[in-house]
């Protein structure tokens, strides 16, 4: 499988949709209740696309889960480089991140 940096923004696109449309199945219908037919159909992209990008929906959801923890840490360590704020404003300010990518 390809790297972020090494895909277009087509596929980048298309992994995005993906793993947007398995987070939103999964908190309508359970994750047990998802299908391959189900996500590629709520991501408005061709079922073949599904694999042109991953293996199975664990794989999906293992990219997903991730992505966000790679985005955290990103979000941590630019907080631990901002020099302006004092600690407890940097906690503050790091867990209003984390609740905001949460959120997404």
């Amino acid at each position: 499988m390809q790297t972020e940096k090494q895909l277009d923004k087509r596929q980048q696109r298309s992994r995005k949709l993906l793993g947007e449309a398995i987070i939103s199945l999964i908190l309508e219908q359970g994750y047990e209740n998802i299908t391959i037919k189900s996500i590629t159909e709520r991501a408005d992209v061709a079922y073949v696309t599904f694999f042109r990008h991953f293996e199975s929906i664990d794989h999906l959801l293992s990219w997903v889960l991730e992505e966000s923890i790679n985005a955290l840490v990103q979000m941590h360590e630019q907080s631990l480089n901002d020099e302006t704020r004092s600690a407890p404003e940097c906690f503050i300010q790091e867990g209003l991140l984390i609740f905001e990518h949460v959120a997404q």
